[in-house]
């Protein structure tokens, strides 16, 4: 994981530049923005345009990713704009040619005989023609490089008085280091004339040139590099009192045995209706029907059972009638991997992949031949033998309870196969729950049913240690956005063809805080198949699976296209040459992460090398924003508690009479659901309210199962979101809170409370100072309302202070930062 330091906005009104307290942030709405998967925001997205908007209203801006470059030095510019860069760093083709003389000139330097006693000027030509440039195109492209290392080392006070002392301790004579003083700013004299100076330079030091350069990057001063091996450092050290666990990898190939006949029959059907459509279709039909028989190959890797199903309904569709696919852009259809295509049509076209076919004389006669490919082997269809998969899975269910690896999530891509293996599973292990797009279910011992409940408790009960499931059946719904460190074991009953979707599997358990030192994984294939062939490949040459993905994350992702065209017989590249590509750009993106610095020697091992391999280079105290924040002695005790705001909203008078009610959900209610009864509140709204509050939530969650339309499942307690997301928490900054906010300002009973007037305080050379703040457009170092009345109360606990006492309380404040 890659987080980029931030970038600062100086205040306007200070010489140096520097942030200084109560001086605040330029235009800056906002102290500080995250941005997490920021490898999304490359220049020619919505995400890049917005980033840069953002960059002039918040004062500081941290942006994280796992790839900040993929295979392009410009990417990585991408997300480092953001973060304040040094002068002549800020331009996107600079940027590249810092990286690209970094990398050349060594090698050109070593084929130049004698390159180390010659001056620039005499080595331009020889340069020059190597780089195919006219001389004065050499020379300007050297001094842009030269100029952006002296902008990095005068930037940074701690590295120009590292860089003269280097000079200093090399054998160079007196007057090349003075001359290389000059070229980097460093010394009494600054970097007056530089640009003459560099042209004397010698091609020795050009060589400290390129080996200072390395280290005089903005990915050496504005990139935390935390990879999994830095944090089982820290781990080891006791600066990290989490887990950091290691894979286990395995293969299980399971044999075909009796399946084998069918198997490759369906491979036949797949393969011919395919080809016959390439024949006599065209255009969009033409894809529409490639795209479902693609979509066929990969459920028939999944299961027997998923195939068995698919076919079924797609020949009851071939006799009855199949749907036109003229409404369906040409795009939604070929674009993205094929799990996504298919939610696309079913979310935006309402139609399912069973459903789609061509029309006219040409689709007549594919919607025969390939009926007639169907009734051919209808009959092993209904007859189809147990997936040996299922067996495979109960025997690895029983072993991994003999190592003591009870809790087991197992993942497939298709609801298909979730109801084959739930259905065999439950006979063995019945406290067993599925997660799926259809919502949640856990099994019924008692009664032997299966039973439909919010995915939210299904997923309370598999990571709760007291929860009443051990064993977890999910599709693909489930691989983001659930952590579960508590899961023991993984079992991906089938291989996607894209390996990032198996990458996203894994990283629900491969967590930091996971229980155990090593997390099992154990991947199902069927034996002799092209995917079972390409991950074996894979595997063997760039470790495939092995550790999380970083850099390898383009290349897994661009993968798909491969195993799907070899898997259709549509390239001539089989799995060795798929595993020598991926290999190839596995070491491409791997030199490009060392020539720009991502790359870490992973050399220290003791606690201080690790803690200064750490640093941020060129920052020798922290940084400007961070010192603005917090109290330097104490910490920051709300005034307003969550127990407060649930007096205030749930025991107001004021919001009775205008028909809002607070009913903690009934204990019998619940009893199904096992939710938290007591925490968990029935909010009615007014009919004539329009609060900002779901107002279609998922039927398979609570916020849907326990309301009536003019309902909201609310809660006054944080934590209930780590169980149940969808109920509303409506405590400061967030919507629903400040609408009910606001009622109660608009009616409040009894004495008027009077104006409101917000009293500003900042620290000054002659000491506090605080005054009414009538704009609101200032940054004080605090800042509160008072009434211009008496002191009143909003309800028992929350009060508004009057003038005089507001500004007493902020002088008490600020007094012990004086």
């Amino acid at each position: 994981m890659e987080l980029f330091s931030p970038t600062v906005h100086r205040g306007s009104d200070s010489e140096s530049g520097a942030l200084t307290p109560g001086q605040g942030a330029v235009d800056a709405d906002w102290d500080l923005t995250l941005v997490d998967e920021a490898h999304h925001g490359r220049k020619g997205t919505n995400l890049y345009d917005l980033l840069t908007d953002l960059r002039k209203d918040t004062t500081s801006m941290y942006v994280l990713t796992a790839t900040p470059m993929q295979l392009e030095i410009t990417e990585l510019y991408d997300l480092l704009r953001l973060c304040e860069l040094p002068e002549g760093w800020n331009d996107r083709e600079n940027f590249e040619t810092y990286f690209d003389v970094q990398q050349d000139l060594p090698e050109l330097l070593d084929e130049i005989a004698g390159s180390d006693s010659k001056t620039v000027e005499v080595l331009l030509p020889g340069l020059s023609s190597k780089w195919n440039v006219e001389p004065y195109e050499g020379m300007l492209t050297l001094r842009t490089w030269a100029g952006m290392i002296q902008a990095f080392v005068r930037k940074h006070d701690d590295v120009a008085d590292r860089v003269e002392e280097a000079i200093d301790e090399t054998g160079l004579s007196l007057s090349e280091r003075r001359r290389l003083k000059r070229v980097l700013g460093v010394g009494r004299l600054g970097a007056r004339d530089w640009e003459d100076r560099f042209s004397q330079l010698s091609g020795e030091s050009l060589r400290f040139l390129l080996e200072l350069g390395s280290q005089t990057t903005p990915v050496q001063s504005r990139v935390f590099r935390n990879t999994r091996e830095t944090l089982r450092k820290f781990a080891e050290t006791g600066r990290l009192d989490q887990r950091v666990p290691r894979r286990e990898i395995e293969v299980r190939e399971v044999e075909l045995g009796d399946a084998e006949p069918l198997y490759d029959r369906v491979e036949t059907y797949i393969s011919d209706v395919y080809n016959r459509s390439k024949q006599l279709l065209e255009g969009k039909e033409q894809t529409a029907v490639g795209f479902v028989m693609t979509t066929y190959r990969q459920r028939l890797t999944s299961s027997l059972h998923a195939i068995e199903q698919s076919l079924q309904r797609r020949r009851e569709n071939l006799k009855s009638e199949l749907r036109d696919v003229s409404g369906i852009s040409d795009s939604d259809l070929r674009t993205g991997a094929l799990a996504d295509r298919e939610e696309v049509l079913d979310r935006e076209y309402d139609v399912s992949v069973d459903e789609i076919g061509a029309t006219g004389d040409a689709g007549e006669r594919i919607r025969q031949y390939e009926l007639s490919e169907l009734e051919d082997f209808i009959a092993q269809l209904y007859d189809v033998p147990e997936d040996p998969k299922l067996e495979q899975l109960v025997q690895d269910l029983q072993t991994l309870s003999g190592l003591a690896r009870d809790t087991v999530i197992i993942f497939t891509q298709y609801t298909d196969t979730l109801d084959a293996i739930k259905n065999k599973v439950c006979l063995s292990h019945p406290a067993v729950g599925t997660y799926s797009g259809r919502g949640g279910e856990i099994y019924e011992e008692d009664t032997g049913e299966w039973r439909g409940t919010s995915k939210e408790r299904v997923k309370r009960e598999f990571t709760d240690p007291n929860g009443d499931l051990s064993v977890l059946i999910c599709t693909d719904s489930a691989s983001e956005g659930l952590n579960l460190q508590t899961c023991d074991a993984m079992i991906n009953y089938d291989l996607p063809w894209n390996p990032m979707r198996v990458e996203q599997r894994i990283g629900r358990i491969d967590r930091i805080g996971q229980v155990n030192d090593d997390v099992l994984i154990w991947n199902y294939v069927y034996a002799d198949t092209v995917e079972e062939d390409i991950y074996d490949r894979l595997r063997e040459r760039i470790n495939l699976f092995e550790q999380a993905v970083g850099p390898l994350r383009p290349i897994l992702e661009g993968l798909e296209g491969d195993v799907e065209r070899v898997a259709m017989g549509e390239s001539d590249q089989d799995s060795e040459d798929i595993a020598n590509t991926a290999e190839s750009r596995a070491a491409e993106a791997a030199e490009l992460s060392r020539r720009v610095g991502l790359a870490e020697d992973g050399k220290e091992t003791t606690e201080a090398e690790i803690i200064e391999s750490s640093k941020l280079d060129g920052w020798t105290t922290a940084h400007p924003d961070i010192e603005l924040v917090g109290y330097p002695d104490r910490r920051f005790e709300p005034m307003v508690t969550p127990d407060v705001v649930k007096r205030l909203f749930t025991q107001s008078q004021v919001l009775r009479d205008q028909g809002w009610r607070f009913e903690m959900l009934d204990r019998q209610l619940t009893d199904d659901e096992d939710a938290p009864y007591k925490k968990l509140y029935r909010m009615s709204v007014p009919d004539d309210a329009n609060p900002p509050v779901p107002t279609d939530p998922p039927e398979d969650t609570v916020q849907a199962m326990y309301t009536d339309d003019d309902e909201v499942l609310i809660s006054f307690d944080p934590k209930v979101l780590e169980w149940y997301p969808s109920v509303v928490i409506p405590l400061p900054q967030q919507e629903l809170f400040e609408y009910l906010l606001d009622v109660l300002r608009q009616n409040q009973r009894g004495e008027d409370i009077g104006e409101l007037v917000r009293f500003d305080g900042w620290l000054s050379e002659s000491g506090i100072e605080i005054e009414v703040n009538e704009s609101g457009q200032s940054d004080p170092l605090v800042s509160m309302y008072a009434s211009s009345e008496s002191k009143q109360r909003l309800s028992l606990d929350v009060s508004v202070l009057n003038e005089k006492m507001a500004t007493e309380t902020i002088q008490r404040w600020l007094t012990p930062f004086e």
